[in-house]
């Protein structure tokens, strides 16, 4: 898509979680819904993203849960696109499929490999900061990319690239974690681990 096209987010795109970088009456380039939706969470600047691909709701979806498959993600079934509907299931060895392809789209790889992002919101043409819901970043891990997520039934999950002190990617996938600092140190954890204990 051209993500320079600007999109106005409409009442119909609001949805709960995240924070509200952009809200209803204003608009924005398809970049800066990216940097809200990848970058700091925000579900509706991911309907946004949706909205704008022309494609119904059941198309995207299809659209979606057919790329999974493309991609080996067996185990992966996707029923709507921000990842707040529970029936969206998948798998740690899915997840990292995902993170692979994830690894060759530079625009993304650069949009969640990083702390804060900024995006212009119309019609004043404010700016405004985005800020990382990857708490990982800033630690003394050395995180290449990473998004993580949310939900009543699967509780506080993330999946992440850290390089390695070998120079290797080290795929790093928690899923379950009971709160946002156990997840963080969880992730942590494994990270020492590896490096104690994996020989490449």
């Amino acid at each position: 898509p051209d993500l320079n096209q600007r999109f106005e987010m409409i009442d119909e795109d609001n949805r709960e979680g995240g924070d509200d970088y952009i809200t209803p009456g204003e608009s924005a380039t398809l970049l800066s819904y990216l940097r809200a939706s990848l970058l700091g969470s925000a579900n509706n600047a991911t309907i946004v993203l949706q909205r704008s691909t022309g494609l119904s709701d059941k198309g995207f979806i299809d659209a979606m849960n057919k790329k999974a498959q493309d991609l080996g993600m067996r185990d992966s079934i996707f029923a709507e696109p921000t990842g707040l509907d529970p029936n969206n299931i998948s798998t740690t060895r899915d997840i990292v499929l995902l993170l692979k392809e994830v690894g060759k789209n530079d625009r993304i790889r650069e949009i969640i490999g990083t702390n804060i992002s900024t995006i212009r919101v119309y019609p004043r043409g404010n700016i405004r900061q985005v800020v990382t819901t990857n708490h990982l970043m800033g630690t003394i891990i050395p995180v290449e990319y990473g998004k993580t997520g949310y939900l009543d039934e699967s509780l506080y999950n993330l999946a992440t690239v850290v390089s390695t002190s070998k120079g290797k990617e080290l795929f790093v996938i928690i899923l379950g974690s009971e709160t946002n600092e156990k997840r963080i140190q969880d992730a942590k954890n494994l990270t020492v681990w590896s490096e104690r204990t994996y020989e490449w």
